[in-house]
């Protein structure tokens, strides 16, 4: 599915690209007509682009994690093993895991926070040690606390685990794609 999304991405890219080439060489050479159609073209394949990135990702059912649940990106995991809330704070026990047996695994820009009802993040209060993106060795996991202060008045809360550079947020059926529900594990 990833694969057809960034083929789907790449073909959108390249045609606004074209079109919006196009119709700027077209208008400079005075063709109003064609620098017309095509501008249409590339607000047409922009649009349906965006239309479809939203429609799989408004209907998207959110998936709830248990604690010791894994999520998976590619040859990693991550699992949340442990989560306390008292008063004002979150601690979090993260543990990350290589599923390749042969060969050291880095996660790609992964992303760990704590949200409320309200979409209200909690802030990260120790970096944890070692980094969220250290390489995991062979076949082992790496575990690490994670300690965040929420909101005042904050209810509710769950924490959410992502991966993937900021336009893996374009890709269509992308957790981090907007308004796309991403896997959660609720603090209780």
């Amino acid at each position: 599915m990833e694969f057809i999304s960034w083929v789907i991405l790449g073909a959108s890219a390249v045609g606004i690209l074209a079109m919006s080439l196009r119709a700027c060489v077209a208008a400079v050479q005075g063709r109003r007509k064609i620098a017309s159609r095509s501008a249409t073209i590339a607000a047409a394949i922009f649009t349906t682009y965006v239309v479809l990135l939203l429609a799989v990702s408004i209907p998207s059912a959110p998936r709830n994690l248990r604690l010791g649940e894994q999520e998976c990106f590619g040859d990693w995991c991550a699992s949340v093993v442990q989560a306390e809330q008292e008063g004002g704070a979150v601690s979090v026990i993260l543990r990350t895991d290589n599923r390749r047996q042969n060969s050291a695994v880095r996660p790609q820009s992964p992303r760990v926070q704590i949200l409320d009802t309200a979409g209200r993040a909690a802030a990260l209060v120790t970096v944890p040690t070692p980094a969220l993106d250290a390489p995991v060795p062979p076949g082992e996991s790496v575990t690490r606390q994670l300690v965040f202060s929420t909101p005042p008045g904050a209810s509710e809360l769950h924490l959410e685990i992502t991966e993937g550079p900021w336009f893996s947020s374009l890709l269509i059926g992308s957790p981090n794609a907007p308004f796309h529900n991403r896997p959660r594990v609720r603090i209780e």
